[in-house]
């Protein structure tokens, strides 16, 4: 290695001078103590610090960190820091980002007497993130004299009794740059949304599982730049809460986890152009999935021939769908087997009837709808989706004879569900036929197999296997020990 730490990768140096001015340590795998007697806080020219996604457990945030005068950015997040923010870093003026998130269990502390010094010195803050940062003793009023030129905020909390208390000041929703809000698992946390002459540029809000009283139409109506729009576990205004508002520009939208108890109305998905997320995940709806409300002719859309790809249109940039655990029946509509960029379809425990339409494209990656009241035969184009990992349709009441070598065809299977139907599944016992070695999790109970699949000698990363409920005569043939003992949950 050069003894000229400029030419390391990572460092950054000034031209003239030749002094470290930025070090870029993101995921290196550094460990151990970082203690104040550090080389590191002997840069003192240093204008950008990355140390994130490392192995410091044990160290604290020191109050070295306040030496670095020139500091423009600062990111120690998710590197295992512990104790309290250290007072000093208030001594950062420059400091126009600060990230100390942690996805651990809040081993980070701010006091009220650091987090206030911080608020009065960094004038010049633009970007904070403070996610999982224990701030339970940090009163919600000290937030009203936060920097005007922040665009991002970010102060998510994984455990309840580490969150915010008290009411969040109003006057946060009118800072004139701030596009990104996170609030989110501050269940303590309330306040209210400015009621005149609101206007921001706000792009991002998270509100999930926090004490806000949420009026959706308001929200949506006055937030003319929202792009994503996170309100899972809410508590909403009026006694049972509905589907309205106005979605036409939001590209990540998730309910989940809401008490809705009603109908989606067929409004709804017509009002979903640039929507690439949704998540209507636990929300107690019940009824028909309708079919999409449009004033659109086919002749508007030239390149679609059927009434379900006009209504797949759409939804042209929908990638995630998740409506798992309502209580939604009656027939799948057409045309959400219809949509082009459809990824990740979650319809699990519904009460869902009829049979699986065939999907006109081939972009699925995971497939799931278990434990409905679905019947007929399988659907043919599964076999189509070569990026399909997960593929989960167990309790339904699918039926047929399906050859297994069939799955041979998805490359990418990791997980494969099909117990309980009324599927007879038929093993080829043949040397030339194996499943894809990319399966991990395999359950094929309840499915009239005769013999124990010769097929299984191939996955080698098989790590659940169920195969109860069937009508296994023979012997099981020898499989190399190496694959049984990696297997930790037989059936």
């Amino acid at each position: 290695m050069s003894r000229d730490c400029c030419t390391w990768s990572g460092v950054t140096c000034d031209e003239v001078a030749g002094r470290v001015i930025r070090l870029d340590l993101e995921c290196s795998g550094l460990q151990g103590i970082l203690d104040s007697n550090n080389t590191l806080f002997s840069l003192g020219h240093l204008q950008s610090l990355d140390l994130s996604g490392n192995y410091f457990y044990g160290s604290e945030i020191a109050p070295q960190f306040g030496r670095f005068q020139n500091m423009i950015h600062l990111d120690l997040s998710n590197s295992g820091f512990t104790g309290q923010v250290s007072l000093e870093l208030s001594y950062l003026s420059n400091l126009v980002a600060l990230d100390l998130r942690s996805y651990y269990t809040s081993v980070v502390k701010l006091e009220t007497s650091s987090w206030k010094r911080i608020v009065a010195n960094l004038t010049n803050l633009q970007e904070l993130f403070l996610s999982g940062v224990n701030m339970s003793s940090v009163l919600p009023n000290s937030f009203m004299n936060l920097s005007t030129s922040l665009t991002s905020l970010y102060l998510r909390e994984y455990l309840s009794e580490n969150g915010l208390k008290g009411e969040f000041p109003e006057h946060i929703f009118n800072l004139p740059n701030l596009q990104e809000l996170d609030l989110s698992g501050n269940v303590d946390l309330n306040g209210s949304f400015p009621q005149y002459n609101w206007s921001s540029p706000l792009r991002v809000l998270d509100l999930s599982r926090s004490g806000f009283l949420i009026d959706l139409p308001y929200l949506t109506r006055k937030l003319k730049y929202l792009d994503v729009l996170t309100l899972s576990g809410c508590k909403f205004r009026g006694s049972s809460p509905r589907l309205l508002g106005n979605f036409s520009q939001i590209t990540s939208l998730d309910l989940s986890s809401n008490n809705f108890g009603t109908q989606i109305p067929c409004s709804f998905f017509s009002n979903l152009q640039q929507l690439d997320y949704l998540n209507l995940a636990n929300c107690n709806f019940i009824g028909q999935l309708p079919e999409i409300c449009s004033n659109s002719t086919e002749s508007s859309f030239p390149h679609v021939s059927s009434k379900s790809q006009l209504e797949g249109s759409l939804l042209l940039n929908l990638r995630d769908l998740y409506l798992y655990s309502n209580k939604l029946n009656g027939t799948i509509p057409s045309w959400l087997f219809s949509l082009p960029s459809l990824q990740y379809l979650y319809l699990q425990s519904n009460q869902f009837t009829g049979h699986i339409h065939e999907f006109q494209y081939d972009s699925l990656i995971k497939f799931h709808l278990g434990y409905n009241k679905l019947q007929g035969l399988f659907p043919s184009s599964i076999f189509q989706q070569v990026n399909l990992s997960s593929l989960l349709l167990s309790s339904n009441n699918l039926s047929g004879v399906m050859p297994l070598d069939q799955f041979s065809k998805l490359k990418n299977l990791e997980r494969l569900g099909l117990s309980y139907n009324s599927l007879s599944l038929v093993s080829i016992n043949s040397t030339d036929f194996t499943l894809p070695n990319t399966i991990s999790a395999l359950d094929l109970s309840s499915c009239g197999l005769g013999e124990f699949p010769y097929s299984l000698r191939s996955l080698e990363n098989l790590e659940q296997l169920n195969l109860s409920n069937n009508q296994i005569e023979g012997s099981i043939f020898p499989i190399g020990c190496g694959m049984w003992g990696r297997i930790h949950c037989v059936s």
